[in-house]
């Protein structure tokens, strides 16, 4: 029942669609472009479709609701392990921080935002 209090809802997520996977594309490339290895490569589009997916499945269906910290924790663990990729292009992955970030304040009370 707490966790209720803290979650908002989206009325019209049409934008945050887009940006989301928009957002996601271009910086997995540019991320990509940066590892020396197809391996590393593989690896990291793996880790930013499951963002996507975790995204897609958990958040626009409200699964999250029931559970925000695990659903934004998860998805910061897979982007730490994108960072730990090391590629020379990781800032790239690190823009998609702020996509959770956008994800969390849009749906989240402020005191747990902050949080």
């Amino acid at each position: 029942m707490m966790q209720r209090k803290i979650v908002l809802h989206i009325n019209d997520p049409v934008l945050l669609d887009a940006s989301t996977y928009i957002s996601t594309a271009v910086m997995a490339l540019l991320g990509m472009s940066g590892l020396n290895n197809l391996t590393l490569q593989l690896t990291a589009l793996a880790l930013c479709l499951t963002f996507v997916l975790l995204y897609r499945f958990l958040f626009r269906t409200g699964s999250y609701e029931r559970n925000p910290a695990v659903y934004f924790g998860v998805q910061a663990i897979v982007l730490t392990l994108l960072l730990l990729l090391q590629s020379d292009a990781s800032d790239a992955f690190n823009f998609l921080f702020y996509i959770l970030t956008v994800h969390a304040t849009v749906v989240l009370q402020a005191r747990a935002a902050a949080l």
